[in-house]
């Protein structure tokens, strides 16, 4: 006994396909035990009422089947003799009970393959991406970053990331870490409370592909003058508010920085009186 339930858990284990072909070969069971069943009763009794008196042997076994595949057919033998209703009510228990082991198995089936599918358990079937390999959380952003800021022009940009961890951690890393420099644009900047003004825009050095300051409109407070703060200097950042915190700069100091002037642009020189009126250190 415990030689064959070994047996029967090993087959088990190999998973979907073995339980499927498992309710497959007990229907076959059931339906040919049945039927021979019944086609021995109209073979030895043949004066037992039968609704269909002259369908046959295989029209007992078609009968058969149709009431383990639909328990509603029993009613092919509702003026049958009771010899025969019992083998109607043990395919229609018969069917119902297969027919709940099969949905049983497909929902689970389904359910462990979109469970693989969140986990990023697929094949990867893409042209023209750009391929990352391994997983170093903060190493990982920077680079998606860069690559958001690289490919923000191309419509059908794809990154793949191939690495140890599941889809799901690095869908939820990558959503509260992340976003498009479009969906940044008209963030409120924030000091203790106080709106210093809205990301406008974003200053990217090309070589690195890296956000080096945003463009913040400071509207009606300084009258639209144009200023620039560094992502580096940024406390927090609240997805949900749509906000960015720098609590570290106070609105009055904010008020005196260099102004941007879109048509000059950003040198060396600007960003030198920058960093050293904010009293930051160089990160040339």
């Amino acid at each position: 006994r415990a030689r064959w339930r070994y047996r029967f858990d090993t087959f088990m284990a190999r998973g979907g396909t073995s339980i499927f072909k498992m309710l497959t070969a007990v229907f076959v069971a059931t339906f040919l035990l049945i039927g021979l069943l019944r086609a021995a009763v109209l073979v030895l009794w043949p004066d037992l009422p039968l609704q269909h008196e002259n369908v046959g042997v295989l029209g007992n076994f078609y009968i058969t089947f149709l009431e383990i595949t639909d328990p509603g057919n029993m009613a092919q033998d509702i003026y049958s003799s009771p010899g025969y209703k019992l083998f109607a009510i043990l395919a229609g228990i018969a069917g119902i009970v297969m027919l709940s082991a099969l949905i049983a198995f497909i929902t689970t089936s389904l359910t462990q393959r979109l469970h693989e599918l969140k986990r990023g358990r697929s094949k990867v079937i893409e042209t023209g991406h750009t391929l990352i390999l391994g997983w170093n959380e903060q190493r990982i952003i920077e680079i998606l970053r860069e690559l958001v800021i690289a490919n923000e022009s191309e419509k059908d940009a794809c990154v793949v990331i191939l690495a140890d961890r599941d889809k799901e951690e690095m869908d939820e890393i990558r959503g509260t870490r992340l976003r498009s420099c479009s969906e940044v644009k008209g963030y409120r900047i924030v000091s203790d409370n106080e709106e210093i003004g809205k990301v406008d825009d974003f200053i990217v050095e090309t070589k690195p592909w890296k956000i080096r300051y945003f463009v913040v409109d400071t509207g009606n407070w300084l009258s639209g003058r144009k200023i620039t703060l560094a992502p580096d200097w940024v406390d927090d950042i609240s997805w949900s508010e749509r906000l960015v915190r720098m609590d570290q700069f106070a609105r009055s100091m904010v008020e005196s920085a260099p102004t941007f002037d879109p048509n000059t642009g950003v040198n060396r020189d600007y960003e030198g009186e920058l960093y050293d009126y904010y009293g930051r250190p160089r990160y040339w």
